[in-house]
């Protein structure tokens, strides 16, 4: 399956489009997701407490080398 260019472009750009994957609750108020990007296959594990976000709270974001210049 070829990767659309300006979809890969919108990636490079920081503009991934995260699908949130998989969700375990820490405690009552904070959890954290594993999102993955369905165009260039980057995944971030952020900490979500409290209705906020933490970007890469839990793992930087990886992506794989094929998404990579």
């Amino acid at each position: 399956m070829a990767i659309n260019s300006e979809l890969l472009k919108n990636c490079k750009a920081g503009k991934h489009s995260f699908e949130a994957i998989y969700t375990g609750s820490i405690d009552a108020i904070s959890e954290e997701v594993v999102r993955w990007c369905t165009i260039c296959g980057s995944v971030v594990v952020d900490l979500d407490y409290d209705s906020r976000v933490k970007p890469g709270g839990v793992m930087k974001m990886r992506s794989p080398e094929v998404g990579k210049d």
